[in-house]
Parts: structure tokens; C-alpha cells; sequence
């Protein structure tokens, strides 16, 4: 076993949620909501 430890930034994390699950929603604000695919093509 390895004592190494993993780091990602935050930017990382996201791209490869929205990789995963493009389709699932990220954010919820009142009515609207985006999918993480939608707000990482925003965000990009």
C-alpha cells in the first residue's frame, strides 16, 4: 500500500464528476437547475 496521497484542485474534481454524470443536476437555484454538463460548458 501506498502512503502517497491523491490531490486534485477543485476545477479537476469537477471536470471529472461532469465526466461521470453529465446528465445528473449540479446546482438548484428556486425553479432553474443545471446538470453538471451544462455548467461545466458554461464555466469553460
Amino acid at each position: 500500500m501506498s502512503d502517497r496521497v491523491q490531490t486534485a484542485t477543485l476545477p479537476e474534481l469537477f471536470e471529472a464528476q461532469a465526466g461521470v454524470s453529465a446528465e445528473s443536476v449540479a446546482v438548484v437555484c428556486g425553479e432553474e437547475s443545471l446538470s453538471y454538463g451544462e455548467l461545466n460548458a458554461r464555466a469553460n
